[in-house]
């Protein structure tokens, strides 16, 4: 069916050449988001890393934080956070992706994640988050803890 001039209904979408085609003509989805293994061509398929890992990279995290003195840790963060990375994942291949749109997790939306949704909610509660966030992780089948929910985030295989 050829383009109208107007939309003819609910579903109707306009091209770049300005007609209107009707929801059946609709060409499939091409998201950027099907560049990362793990995300899915279609919005709200993403796959989350394996909670057993997800596990690992925390306590790698932790690992990590002590042995550079956390002065090492925090410049290695401020590098790869603008890669949806964090240390551990880096090390471990995965990285922070945005649950909305599957695109690389910016450098703001890193610190977001770390710095409020861990270690500020985590000193205001005396880490009942993280506590929480440690179950959600393991048990949930997002497996997205409180810091994902707060800055938006999934983490997916790299």
């Amino acid at each position: 069916m050829a383009g109208a001039a107007t939309s003819q209904g609910y579903g109707w979408w306009q091209a770049s050449d300005g007609l209107w085609y009707p929801p059946e003509s609709a060409a499939p989805p091409s998201a950027p988001m099907a560049a990362y293994s793990g995300v899915s061509a279609v919005p709200g398929a993403i796959t989350p890393v394996g909670n057993g890992r997800r596990f690992l990279a925390y306590l790698l995290e932790v690992l990590l934080a002590v042995v550079t003195l956390f002065i090492g840790w925090i410049i290695w963060s401020l590098v790869v956070w603008g890669d949806g990375k964090t240390p551990a994942k880096q090390v471990m291949g995965m990285r922070c992706v945005k649950s909305d749109t599957g695109q690389p997790a910016t450098w703001g939306t890193m610190f977001l994640r770390e710095i409020v949704g861990k270690g500020v909610l985590g000193a205001i509660t005396f880490s009942v988050t993280t506590v929480v966030s440690v179950f959600m992780i393991l048990f949930g089948s997002e497996r997205r803890g409180v810091w994902d929910h707060v800055a938006g985030t999934v983490v997916v295989d790299d």
